[in-house]
């Protein structure tokens, strides 16, 4: 089962478009990004995930009235349908919906691509492989500019930064982001993976509340802490601070 269906595609935009103008396939020096909600299959498995895929929706429908926006991902948000491991309450996802659309950001992308090849034409893989081979014999070169830029992008996604990260974004190799790296953006790697790490935590900590919370339960920071592996008062304390006004 997709998490949209097919009659999505129809009325709504699930992936950028591109102009071919007749082309088998189009060609970048360096990697775009590249959208697509078309193709997913595995139910909602966390809130911070129903939130992406509805910065995704929004940044491809930017014109999209906020009821039918809100609609659609209640409606994926409650496990009654089938697209999610459990329900998120109404007014969590409500509020969600509210910052996607006030915030209008550009969302993380995890798909980026130096091919990308015409939906229209019938192409073999095997063809699509020897394109891409041949193609992909140009030297292409990296710069500590496009490295800063990639870790930019895994901060915003709050993401671990590592080489092979980078090596995904930048599409090369992780010896390439290696000779290409700096202390400086080292450093700073660092900082951000300890911020990341928190963030992470305090997420997962929110999960819990939620889950606790389900059926109108009051939760109690000292119930709390009986549940999660944190031992950071100061986090669960944040935490719950994020999840009341959340709601």
């Amino acid at each position: 089962m997709k998490l949209f269906e097919e009659d999505f595609e129809e009325r709504f935009n699930l992936s950028l478009e591109f102009c071919f103008d007749g082309y088998d396939f189009l060609f970048y020096d360096h990697p775009i990004c590249f959208y697509n909600l078309k193709d997913i299959s595995s139910k909602v498995s966390s809130f911070e995930q129903l939130t992406y895929y509805a910065e995704v929706f929004f940044y491809l429908n930017p014109d999209i009235n906020f009821n039918i926006f809100y609609g659609i991902f209640q409606t994926l948000g409650n496990r009654e349908w089938g697209k999610t491991i459990r329900t998120y309450s109404k007014a969590r996802v409500k509020n969600m919906c509210k910052e996607v659309f006030q915030d209008r950001r550009i969302p993380y992308c995890n798909q980026w691509r130096r091919i990308i090849f015409n939906p229209d034409k019938i192409i073999r893989n095997d063809e699509k492989m020897s394109i891409c081979g041949e193609l992909f014999k140009r030297q292409l070169s990296f710069s500590t500019e496009d490295i800063e830029k990639a870790v930019l992008q895994l901060k915003i996604a709050k993401r671990l930064i590592s080489d092979s990260n980078i090596a995904d974004i930048l599409q090369c190799s992780q010896k390439t982001i290696q000779r290409n790296m700096t202390s400086a953006i080292r450093a700073d790697i660092k900082k951000s993976n300890s911020l990341i790490k928190r963030e992470l935590k305090i997420q997962k900590i929110i999960e819990y509340i939620d889950v606790l919370s389900e059926g109108g339960n009051d939760v109690k920071i000292r119930e709390l802490r009986e549940f999660v592996a944190v031992k950071d008062y100061s986090m669960i304390k944040e935490a719950f601070s994020r999840y009341k006004e959340s709601l």
